[in-house]
């Protein structure tokens, strides 16, 4: 509570040093309270209410609003001089002494305000008085309660002190009959002279005496010129949000000025624009209002009055002075854009992208690796697009979402649809080992044994020769350095023509031994081919540790020829040596009795690139 007392203190002030006035203080709680003879009451009866200060600190004006039912109870006037209804002053203020702010009853809203302070030279009070005096008339049967609804001090240096207020609660009864006057306590053994005498001098007793002997004295002698009227309301205005402003949170605070001799503010929120018949809400004495939970997107009007004893006045000169802001609406619809959901092979260093939300004023982005749709730690991003990740692990799903945010809301990507993507494992790549490399020659046609051999050729020889003896190949990779922990995912073996102008396809039948002889199947051995990682003429029929575990497609892409082997064969990849591999084709020989063959690259190539690559991809637990 905000109340006028405090500033007309200060404004009164004429150098007064508060040193001479110090005395030692109470340290009981300061209080103000209402008191009456009785609270048994009867309808009609008028009976004066103190309203009493115990325990002051040193003070120089007080400020109260008494509030009571209207339908039970009302003022009587105690100063017939002036306009309205007046309750009665005390002496702990002395009223010579002070200026009075407020002293009036409302006996249709059942409120009665009185504030007042005293005037240099008047020296401040303190300790225990009666600060006013209200006589009320009993008008209804009933229980009611008479309350001190707000009650401040004020001092000489502008401070106010809040006593602990208590109200009182009184029974009112029905008024006496006019039955009770002819008594029926007048006996027989009494009817010579107390009969009459007693009955009427009862009847009026208490009621009339107690209430006016006190009142006028006190009312009439208070120099009405000062304490007439309180002084009007000071114009002020809105402050915030701006008028027309836009892009508003959902929790705005309104905020205006302060008007002089203001008591209260009350304030208007509509989607129209306000009148006096709107909805208006108590502020108490503050000049801000935070309001929560409003509709994104929608356009608000408002206005603010203060009130005093005399009326309203409304912020920026009218009521019909509104003004308004729009809530921002909730981010717009977006969606991620890479990587695409489900894919696979990403970097660990991944950029995440997503659309523009519109209305977002920050993005927050998230991922793990657990497929539940949820996420515990959500990252700002600002107003970035994209953030660039880093530090993933090899070969592991990861789950992601995006959402836009705004002070009206969040708007999930997708319409809250989570999208993931899968790291791509390590990858390792070997160049075959020249000096175990070459190729091994059928010994006749049908013996399936070797005959002959070259680990020295530049080429490998993959088909059959003049006299139908199929050509095999083998090639020799150190894989050694994998980690001992490596859990392979894939492997790809590459080898390069040796050019399509040394395909020795003879020139009189141009056959192909891709077409003619089949697919060319890959064997696998861990750790070699026979007795030794060198090439000998018996790794031509030597066991393999798995046959057919790839197959090379036909066509090459930029001479390269790609066979993918099949995860039977992942486990005799060597992870502590050497791991070869056997080519042939489908078929040994086509008995045409021409030679038909390929040039493939060996490990002895001169050039370096051209060599024959194992790829190893993998990843570590």
């Amino acid at each position: 509570m905000k109340r006028r007392i405090v500033v007309i203190c200060v404004v009164l002030l004429v150098a007064a040093s508060l040193a001479r006035w110090a005395t030692a203080q109470s340290t009981e709680e300061p209080r103000l309270r209402l008191s009456a003879e009785s609270m048994d009451w009867r309808v009609g009866q008028e009976v004066r209410v103190d309203v009493l200060v115990e325990n002051a600190p040193i003070i120089y004006g007080a400020d109260v609003q008494v509030i009571f039912d209207p339908v039970m109870l009302e003022v009587v006037d105690a100063d017939e001089g002036t306009p309205g209804v007046q309750p009665g002053h005390g002496d702990f203020l002395d009223p010579e002494q002070s200026y009075i702010l407020q002293y009036l009853a409302n006996n249709a809203t059942g409120v009665i305000d009185y504030a007042l302070t005293l005037v240099n030279p008047a020296p401040p009070v303190q300790g225990d008085g009666l600060l006013a005096q209200i006589t009320f008339r009993a008008k209804a049967e009933g229980q009611t309660t008479i309350s001190i609804a707000e009650g401040l001090f004020g001092n000489q240096a502008g401070e106010t002190i809040a006593p602990a207020l208590e109200g009182l609660q009184v029974s009112i009864t029905a008024a006496p009959t006019a039955t009770y006057t002819p008594t029926p306590t007048d006996t027989p053994t009494h009817t010579s002279t107390p009969t009459p005498s007693r009955t009427p001098t009862r009847t009026p007793t208490h009621t009339p005496t107690n209430t006016p002997t006190r009142t006028p004295t006190r009312t009439l002698t208070r120099t009405p010129t000062r304490t007439a009227t309180p002084l009007p309301l000071g114009a002020f205005n809105k402050t915030s949000p701006a008028n027309a402003a836009t892009e508003q949170p959902n929790n705005p605070t309104l905020k205006w000025n302060a008007s002089s001799y203001a008591t209260s503010y009350e304030y208007c929120l509509s989607t129209a624009s306000c009148t006096a018949s709107s909805s208006w809400v108590s502020t108490g004495s503050a000049t801000s209002k935070a309001l929560s939970g409003l509709t994104p997107g929608v356009k608000y009007y408002w206005q603010v009055r203060a009130k005093n004893v005399r009326g309203y006045t409304y912020a920026n000169g009218s009521l019909t002075d509104s003004w308004s802001f729009s809530v921002t609406r909730k981010p717009g619809a977006f969606n991620k854009a890479s990587p695409a959901n489900a894919a696979t092979e990403q970097p660990n260093n991944p950029t995440l992208r997503w659309e523009t939300a519109l209305t977002a004023t920050r993005y927050e982005c998230c991922y793990d690796t657990t497929n539940d749709n949820a996420c515990s730690l959500w990252t700002s991003n600002g107003t970035a697009t994209s953030k660039a990740l880093s530090g993933l692990k090899p070969y592991t799903t990861y789950y992601w979402q995006v959402r836009a945010v705004n002070s009206s809301g969040i708007t999930y990507a997708n319409g809250g649809t989570w999208w993931s993507f899968k790291t791509a494992p390590l990858t390792a790549s070997f160049q075959s080992v020249g000096a175990y490399d070459g190729w091994v020659l059928e010994s006749n046609e049908n013996s399936n044994t070797g005959g002959s051999l070259d680990a020295t050729d530049q080429v490998l020889l993959l088909g059959d020769d003049a006299l139908n003896r199929q050509y095999r190949s083998v090639l020799s990779f150190d894989t050694a350095s994998l980690p001992d922990t490596a859990v392979i995912t894939q492997v790809m073996l590459k080898v390069m023509q040796q050019s399509i102008e040394k395909l020795m396809y003879p020139s009189n039948v141009g056959e192909n031994p891709f077409t003619v002889l089949g697919s060319l199947n890959v064997d696998i051995r861990k750790p070699y081919f026979g007795l030794s990682a060198g090439l000998e003429i018996g790794d031509f029929q030597a066991a393999a540790s798995k046959i057919g575990v790839g197959t090379f497609g036909a066509t090459p892409v930029s001479e390269w020829y790609t066979a993918s082997l099949g995860a039977t064969g992942y486990p005799f990849v060597n992870l502590s040596g050497t791991t070869q591999f056997r080519l042939q084709f489908a078929l040994d020989d086509n008995n045409n009795n021409v030679a038909t063959y390929v040039q493939l690259y060996s490990g002895n190539a001169t050039t370096t690139v051209n060599r024959p690559v194992l790829i190893v991809k993998y990843h570590v637990p």
